[in-house]
């Protein structure tokens, strides 16, 4: 059912049972140009404004310097395989330089186990407890000085399950033994 009203619109009922208004008539054709005129007033506003370099042109994103900027201003996380079995950790890495850097433990071994890291700027993190063959991640961004990375469950850390990196930024290293496994 609908109805019409003195200023235009019509009005009615749809399918799904919401009331719906349309204008006809003058009415509607203001409205229209309205809206058309507020739409290329932000159009040009928009366009006026540019990147703020006053060239009034979107920042060229192709050029090497723009490229270079993008890149170093978001670093990617650089990933760390640690195999965990009974009871060693190895690392797929040994050098390490200050940076973002992502850890994946795997758990390689039969019983459950878990990683956890600290060290300069980093408050002890670990993951959580990890049955065989499951994963999980921590990242966290490394700074000049020692690193302790260790297994948290039960006295693994006792039974060989830790290592040792030292990050500089001439590039750190693992603790000997550390990629081949614990004591």
């Amino acid at each position: 059912m609908s109805a019409a009203h003195r200023d235009g619109r019509v009005t009615g009922t749809c399918s799904a049972g919401k009331e719906m208004s349309m204008m006809r008539g003058k009415n509607f054709k203001r409205a229209l140009a309205v809206r058309a005129a507020l739409a290329t007033a932000c159009l040009f506003a928009v366009t006026a404004c540019g990147n703020g370099d006053g060239g009034g042109t979107a920042p060229d994103t192709t050029s090497p310097t723009a490229a270079r900027t993008t890149a170093t201003s978001q670093p990617a996380a650089r990933t760390v395989q640690v195999r965990e079995t009974e009871f060693a950790l190895q690392l797929s890495e040994t050098t390490f330089t200050p940076g973002t850097y992502t850890f994946v433990a795997e758990n390689a071994g039969e019983v459950a186990h878990a990683l956890a890291i600290s060290g300069p700027g980093v408050p002890t993190t670990q993951t959580g407890v990890l049955e065989a063959d499951e994963t999980a991640k921590l990242t966290v961004t490394l700074r000049e000085g020692e690193y302790e990375l260790w297994c948290p469950v039960g006295n693994h850390r006792q039974l060989g399950m830790e290592a040792r990196i030292q990050v500089g930024s001439g590039g750190g290293t693992a603790s000997p033994g550390t990629p081949g496994g614990g004591r």
